[in-house]
């Protein structure tokens, strides 16, 4: 199901399901690809600004909600990336990204680029907490009520145990929990 004007906005791509799938085109300039075998079942994307992308790369199983709420944001998800849970997204400040790679496996994880209100110091008026990506490796498992704010910058075949709260580098190889997440192991490896 697709709303919006489709011809100031793209589509690219057909997934091989999309069962309760809500697309809306509130802007223009905004581009939705979808690679070969995604299955999007239960997913709604929300396109409010201009110039804003949501990549599905291929053999993606995704469900969820992504909120793209400023202009020039986007997220894109790796080949064979899926979740088995709903995972919420607000991008809501300018030029920040969500980037997955490829054969991660997400539970009920939320993703924020910003904190969507601007906080400044009151002797210098400079603003203290800006927006930033959120870059997750390759192989990456994070567990469930996970949330990843700007900055988090998970390594390669790294896990993240339940309800953490990340906010920075996670090395490679990696186990991390807690809030905030710390790495409570190197030197792992993880089997579904």
């Amino acid at each position: 199901n697709v709303s919006g004007d489709l011809n100031r906005n793209d589509v690219i791509g057909i997934p091989k399901s999309a069962e309760r799938c809500v697309v809306n085109f509130r802007s223009e300039n905004c581009r939705l690809e979808i690679g070969a075998g995604c299955v999007l079942d239960g997913l709604e994307v929300n396109f409010n600004r201009p110039n804003q992308a949501v990549m599905f790369t291929g053999d993606n199983r995704i469900r969820g909600q992504l909120h793209l709420t400023a202009p020039r944001t986007a997220v894109s998800f790796g080949f064979g990336t899926r979740t088995n849970a709903y995972v919420w997204a607000n991008l809501a400040e300018a030029d920040t990204a969500i980037r997955l790679g490829a054969g991660c496996l997400l539970a009920s994880v939320r993703f924020r680029t910003s904190d969507s209100h601007k906080i400044f110091d009151l002797e210098t008026g400079k603003r203290i907490n800006l927006p930033g990506d959120i870059e997750i490796g390759d192989r990456v498992w994070i567990a469930e009520d996970v949330l990843l704010l700007k900055g988090t910058r998970i390594g390669d075949g790294s896990v993240v145990g339940a309800r953490a709260v990340v906010n920075g580098p996670l090395p490679p190889n990696s186990l991390s929990a807690g809030a905030p997440a710390r790495v409570i192991r190197h030197n792992i490896r993880w089997e579904e």
